[in-house]
């Protein structure tokens, strides 16, 4: 069988592209989702919550979204309509409004990854192509 893996483009504001990356469980019952490709912000997310996810950013909502951690803590991922451009490199900057993805794995490590116009086009489609994949429980 082959493994779904894809990369997408955020950015950390007044800092630049930062790389994400969304795969499968082996399982395939849950989606996870390595924020700025590192251990530390890497967590699962359980279907429901992924279609928790999928309905902030389409609707440009916010939400928390309960995500695990590798450890098995469990954590919020918050999801922010975000339109302060300024924040994002110029080439990067949409009218459109983006969306902003906040998670807090200690309390000296938080990131954020803003994902501007075309960048939020593609982690939608990534995160609905791995979501159809999914074994619902």
């Amino acid at each position: 069988m082959t493994r779904f893996r894809r990369r997408v483009v955020g950015y950390v504001p007044h800092q630049g592209a930062c790389h994400s990356q969304i795969e499968l469980s082996a399982d395939r019952r849950c989606l996870l989702f390595h924020l700025a490709s590192t251990g530390r912000f890497s967590v699962a997310i359980a279907a429901a919550q992924a279609a928790k996810l999928l309905c902030s950013l389409d609707s440009r909502e916010p939400a928390q979204v309960e995500v695990t951690q590798p450890d098995g803590k469990r954590q919020w991922l918050t999801v922010l309509p975000h339109d302060r451009s300024a924040e994002l490199p110029v080439h990067a900057r949409s009218n459109d409004t983006g969306m902003e993805l906040a998670l807090e794995a200690a309390p000296d490590q938080q990131l954020r990854l803003v994902f501007p116009g075309p960048a939020l086009l593609d982690l939608r489609r990534h995160l609905t192509t791995a979501y159809l994949q999914l074994e619902m429980p």
